[in-house]
């Protein structure tokens, strides 16, 4: 799979093969910090409920990789994370 330079490529141009989407979910504001639910907590916000059953919707359209989420603000989406691990990596 690596190319003529020693490369892998880290997208194919017309899949997501490789990767997977993962939803987010919310930990802590920062390490040793307060959790996010707390912060949204003191500030009136309803934090989002279940929300890893609402992960982004990734697709590849003209040779783009295109993520899509509820609505702005709602507090749902997602990332989409590589299958494999690498260490370094040039654009």
């Amino acid at each position: 799979m690596f190319d003529d330079d020693g490369f892998v490529p880290l997208f194919d141009g017309s899949t997501l093969e490789g990767w997977h989407a993962a939803p987010r979910v919310y930990g802590s504001l920062h390490p040793g910090g307060p959790h996010v639910h707390e912060v949204l907590a003191e500030r009136g916000i309803e934090p989002p409920h279940e929300p890893e059953k609402h992960p982004a919707v990734w697709t590849v359209e003209n040779g783009a990789i295109v993520g899509r989420q509820d609505e702005p603000g709602s507090g749902y989406g997602g990332y989409l994370v590589s299958d494999q691990a690498f260490g370094d990596f040039e654009r």
